[in-house]
């Protein structure tokens, strides 16, 4: 990794004020970036190669992937998805509250 003079400086001092290593410091910072990220993207994002491979849409005809563009399938699939999640809860709390 090839750091210029005054990144150089800044992470030496860095280290220094935490009392750890330069090695630690950068470890932790990618770290953290590599969680930040991963935190980024929605549940829908991580578990959508899933749901989708499950094969075919309960969707009416013509209401598929095939007569919409990319974006708006996805769109709709999650918003279907959400939909289906919200239902379910509201019906574990209608059970819980009898």
């Amino acid at each position: 990794m090839r750091l210029d003079a005054n990144l150089e400086r800044r992470l030496q001092s860095a280290a220094a004020h935490e009392g750890v290593s330069v090695s630690a410091l950068v470890r932790e910072a990618i770290t953290d970036r590599l969680d930040r990220s991963a935190a980024g993207s929605s549940l829908w994002d991580r578990i959508e190669p899933s749901v989708l491979k499950r094969g075919p849409s309960r969707a009416p005809r013509g209401s598929g992937p095939a007569s919409r563009d990319s974006a708006t399938a996805k769109r709709s699939t999650h918003q279907d998805f959400a939909a289906g999640l919200e239902a379910e809860a509201a019906t574990k709390w209608r059970r819980l509250e009898k």
